[in-house]
């Protein structure tokens, strides 16, 4: 399948030129235009987190129709789809180009999950337009991963690979989607093109960095790892991977330091809530390991590697009853995840089987991930709209969490009663 026929050559115009030859007047507005420039180039290169940054100091200073536009695409991009209608509301106020917004709404709308209710806008935009082709395949790609519509995903990467083949994004996802699978000689393998084609790709490098250490090929992580800080030392994530590296070939000092480094940024940052936790308990620090770990657990509630750790430290302290509490939530973790990863199988091999979704989800809501616990219950709603039992899940969860809105909405829909139209 091809896309297009055309790759995608955006030009950009960089507006104020004659308001430079006028004199000092017009430089602020031509900054502001090059700022803007910029932020496109950095969106198109998959940097939307700079991309952000930029533009959120351009809207303090001189606000208008195009950085609303472009806050939408930064914030679509990093996956932040709550804050994107509020830019494009904005953008459309201020007389952005009608059919700009509403295809953004689409690519929205389609990596929220929701691709069937545009698949045919976009498949039709892919036949009359040359342009944010990228985009749209992307766009499309996450919203069936998201759906864990595993073969519609590996349709589109292929199209959009064939289209693109010196395009390092969709090798990136590609090496996600193996990640995710745990197929980690697969996923080493497209991180590693993608690396030979955008070799500035902190974010691609990081994840290269991760499936080496995965393979435990230290060395070569932490030289990838340390790339990366390099060109982004202020990247939280990249320093957690590598202080996890050194932790995991025997060394203490090195780790220490960095993790104590990202509590100063962050006092709730797990990674280092979790190695403080882990070097302890190698000192012999036992109670010191409790402290650390119990705070690692608050962030994440379901981490069996942490509920281990923890017993093995109240154990070590003395307080066996305590320990077993975790001991017991590993067991019964490791025996539902086994089931999950059989029904996964099943929903490869049957897309629409809806209630092993179903049961993914609240499995995984009890035993691992809340968010992927989530996304699972809404693919059941992919193809159920009205699928009681999932609704019901929902609005427990929404309600337990703090979401009385949701939790209202979803006990409506589970009774089968009529709820008033939203955007949630």
């Amino acid at each position: 399948m091809k896309i297009g026929r055309f790759s995608v050559r955006r030009t950009f115009v960089v507006a104020g030129l004659l308001a430079v030859a006028l004199g000092v007047w017009a430089a602020p507005a031509v900054i502001h235009e090059q700022r803007l420039l910029q932020a496109r180039r950095l969106l198109e290169t998959h940097n939307a987190k700079r991309a952000l940054e930029l533009l959120q100091t351009v809207e303090k200073h001189a606000n208008c129709k195009k950085t609303q536009f472009l806050l939408a695409r930064a914030n679509r991009q990093l996956g932040r789809l709550d804050d994107v209608r509020k830019h494009l509301d904005a953008a459309e106020e201020m007389g952005y180009s009608p059919a700009a917004i509403e295809l953004e709404k689409w690519l929205t709308q389609a990596q929220s999950g929701h691709v069937s209710s545009v698949l045919p806008q976009l498949r039709e935009y892919l036949a009359t337009s040359n342009t944010d082709v990228q985009e749209v395949c992307e766009a499309l790609v996450n919203g069936y991963l998201r759906n864990y519509r595993f073969e519609e995903a590996a349709h589109w990467l292929e199209a959009w690979e064939g289209d693109f083949p010196q395009e390092a994004q969709p090798h990136f996802c590609r090496g996600a989607l193996w990640q995710h699978f745990d197929r980690l000689p697969d996923a080493l393998k497209e991180f590693q093109r993608a690396v030979e084609l955008e070799p500035g790709r902190t974010d691609v490098r990081l994840e290269l960095g991760r499936v080496l250490a995965g393979l435990h090929q230290y060395d070569r992580a932490v030289l990838q790892l340390q790339r990366c800080l390099e060109d982004d030392p202020q990247n939280s994530d990249v320093l957690a991977a590598l202080a996890g590296c050194f932790l995991l070939q025997g060394e203490l000092e090195r780790p220490r330091k960095m993790y104590r480094q990202l509590l100063t940024r962050n006092p709730k940052d797990f990674s280092a809530l979790w190695g403080l936790g882990q070097l302890a308990l190698s000192d012999g620090n036992c109670q010191e390991a409790i402290d650390w770990l119990e705070k690692a657990l608050n962030q994440q509630p379901r981490n069996q590697s942490v509920h281990h750790t923890l017993a093995t430290a109240l154990q070590a302290c003395g307080r066996p009853e305590e320990a077993k509490v975790h001991h017991a939530f590993v067991e019964e973790a490791t025996q539902a995840l086994a089931r999950v990863r059989l029904l996964v199988e099943q929903v490869q091999k049957q897309p629409d089987s809806l209630e092993p979704r179903y049961e993914i989800g609240v499995t995984l809501l009890q035993y691992a991930s809340a968010s992927d616990g989530i996304a699972w219950l809404y693919s059941a709603l992919e193809i159920d709209p009205q699928h009681s039992k999932t609704h019901q899940a929902l609005a427990e969860y929404y309600q337990q969490h703090g979401n009385p809105k949701l939790a209202e909405r979803h006990a409506r829909l589970a009774a089968g009663s009529p709820v008033p139209a939203s955007n949630d």
